[in-house]
């Protein structure tokens, strides 16, 4: 028991003052630090995955550039923060869990609803990544000129991978959250 005490305190402190800072800051820094990343080069993401699957449609508008890359700017970060978001959340969920650990309630109706939580959470963050890349496609591209702005439809491998093992930890949280309900019926009943 000891162990696992130690090792949720280790794991509460590397979210709370490395994972979520980092990934606070890259957000930051990605949208408001530097040149603005464009989200329509295949080659570029098909470095990174083992398939993809991808369209691009030429679209056009008639707004001036300066204030289509301020928008772009605020709207793709406003898109990429909603996963950041949610990626957050579900850190903020873990380190609650882990604070029961230490506390020494390992399966209670808290952990158990925190868990339950937290599967939800990442589920709605693998199935929001591949429209994201849609989205930002669309909106990281407003500011090119006539005829270079791109709709580019992208679902890799690496989708089908995280809505996979999201889902398998979705239906074990699922089942262990039915297991403790059925447990404490019974419980009632004897």
């Amino acid at each position: 028991m000891s162990t696992l005490k130690s090792y949720a305190r280790f794991l509460e402190l590397f979210c709370l003052f490395v994972a979520l800072p980092l990934t606070i800051i890259g957000f930051v820094y990605k949208w408001f630090g530097g040149s603005m990343p464009i989200y329509y080069d295949i080659a570029d993401c098909s470095k990174k995955v083992t398939l993809y699957t991808g369209l691009s449609i030429p679209y056009g508008s008639g707004q001036s550039e300066a204030t289509m890359a301020l928008i772009s700017r605020i709207a793709s970060s406003c898109i990429d923060g909603i996963s950041i978001a949610l990626l957050v959340w579900a850190c903020i969920c873990f380190i609650k869990v882990l604070r029961y650990y230490q506390k020494g309630e390992l399966f209670t109706a808290n952990t158990i609803a925190l868990f339950n939580n937290m599967s939800k959470i990442i589920f709605a963050w693998a199935l929001y990544e591949p429209f994201k890349f849609t989205l930002l496609s669309i909106v990281t591209t407003l500011s090119n000129q006539q005829g270079q702005r791109v709709i580019a439809l992208g679902f890799t491998s690496n989708d089908v991978i995280h809505i996979f093992i999201v889902g398998f930890f979705l239906i074990i949280t699922s089942l262990m959250h039915e297991a403790y309900e059925l447990k404490n019926e019974h419980d009632l009943t004897i």
